[in-house]
């Protein structure tokens, strides 16, 4: 009987995860705060999802359009994209060609960039080649303005996204941030 209750809980985990079921990463995202120059805004209170969603096709913003560089932020041989569900709107970051160590997560913000809060964060393990960050609603009944952008670290170094439907320079440095919105 113990068996059979064990497949039953292993079984309505693994439906869970192909779902897309709701997840917490409060503890990945503070780790990473304290161990990563962190963006503002601190501690990600957002609901995450582990999957896309059911049936769900996965995209990149971008995707197609030559002032986008299609969807692609390069450095290196390091390939960052912001991956968004066409049915669910559920939006990650995904670093391609990672290394062992390497970091990903997204950045949010309802302000239009002004805060934002990093979430979802995912770290390369040995063999590893392609890393997605926790997924995270774009827009939908109860999201409303919602700015998002992909972010990494990779070889000791922080960087995001430069491209996106949305941009501005409110920050102290005076830098421009790009981000994508569905507002």
């Amino acid at each position: 009987m113990k068996r059979r209750i064990a497949s039953v809980a292993t079984a309505v985990a693994a439906v869970a995860t192909i779902a897309g079921a709701s997840v917490t990463n409060a503890s990945a995202d503070s780790a990473l705060a304290k161990s990563a120059p962190a963006f503002q805004g601190g501690k990600c209170t957002y609901n995450g999802y582990s999957g896309w969603g059911l049936f769900e096709a996965v995209s990149r913003k971008g995707k197609g359009t030559e002032k986008y560089n299609d969807g692609y932020t390069v450095r290196g041989y390091k390939i960052l994209a912001l991956r968004t569900g066409k049915i669910h709107d559920r939006s990650a970051a995904e670093l391609s060609d990672a290394s062992k160590g390497d970091k990903v997560w997204v950045t949010i913000s309802h302000d239009k960039g002004k805060t934002w809060k990093s979430c979802g964060h995912k770290t390369a393990k040995a063999g590893e080649r392609i890393i997605t960050s926790t997924k995270y609603l774009h827009s939908g009944s109860d999201v409303h303005n919602r700015y998002m952008r992909a972010c990494a670290k990779t070889g000791g170094k922080v960087w995001c996204a430069d491209i996106g439907n949305k941009s501005n320079r409110k920050h102290g440095d005076g830098k421009k941030r790009y981000w994508w919105t569905d507002s």
